[in-house]
Order: structure tokens, then sequence, then C-alpha cells
């Protein structure tokens, strides 16, 4: 049963894994930069005072990096994006080419099929989603401590 869920949508898998690969990169060489122009200037040690002569160096410091700050309602839509390429053609691509007949006709259970290939995917989908979240959380650190931990704010929401 997995071999078959794996033969019907790895190309999905791999293009998902493919993608996510290159995202967490990019997220990883960016944030790195951000981290260490952060806090090596001490921008991140004055914020930490809660000084009010902070507010011009952490401007200055989110006017370098505001273009980032518009990436991330990138990943707002991401989960959209996935749903739409691999919630949608899961089941109908069984049903199109008839191969549930197939399934169905040997010793597996209609619900053991449909736990199986929803199960394989889901824990795929899953595993990505917590990787992209853990990685997407500290590159945004020092954006939303720049921007006053005001999560709320445009560009960093």
């Amino acid at each position: 049963m997995i071999w078959l869920t794996w033969r019907q949508h790895r190309v999905q898998l791999l293009a998902g894994a493919g993608t996510l690969i290159v995202v967490i990169a990019f997220l990883i060489v960016t944030g790195i930069r951000m981290q260490s122009s952060f806090n090596d200037p001490g921008v991140a040690a004055c914020l930490a005072r809660n000084s009010s002569g902070c507010s011009e160096l952490a401007s200055s410091w989110s006017s370098q990096y505001s273009g980032y700050q518009f990436v991330i309602p990138f990943f707002l839509v991401l989960p959209g994006v996935v749903g739409v390429f691999w919630g949608g053609p899961l089941v109908a691509r069984e049903l199109e080419q008839g191969t549930h007949r197939m399934i169905w006709t040997q010793s597996v259970s209609r619900g053991r099929w449909l736990l199986t290939k929803l199960g394989f995917l889901a824990a795929g989908v899953i595993f990505g989603s917590i990787l992209l979240t853990l990685v997407l959380e500290w590159w945004s650190g020092p954006l939303v401590a720049a921007a006053g931990n005001d999560r709320f704010m445009p560009g960093v929401f």
C-alpha cells in the first residue's frame, strides 16, 4: 500500500521537498545575514533594554531589510497553494484513472486504502510544515523585534 502511494505521488512529494529545500535555503542565507547585522551593531541589545533612543537605530536597521518584510505574506498564501496542488489531485487522480477499482478489489479495505494514502501524504506535509514554521520563526525574529514586537504591523503579520 505504501509502495503504491509512493509510486503514485512521488513527483508531488519530490517537487514539494525540492521547493521546501529552496525556500529554507533562502531563509537560512538571508536569516544569517539579518541575525548578524541585528546583533552586531547592538540593535538587539538596545531593544532589549527598551530605551527610547533605540527607535532611530531600529528604524535604520528596518529600512535596510524592509524588502524582506513583504516576503512574509507569501508564507500566508503558501498553505493554500500546497492544498491546491496536493489536495486536489490526491483522490481525483484515483477516480480519473480508475485505480481505486483495482485497489478496492484487493484484500485492502476502502477505509485502510484511504487512511494509508492520506496518512502517508499527510505525514510528509506535516513534517515539511513544522520544519518551515521553525525556520520561518527564526528568520522573522529580527523583523518582529525591530517592529517593536508588534506582529500585527503590516509587512510583519
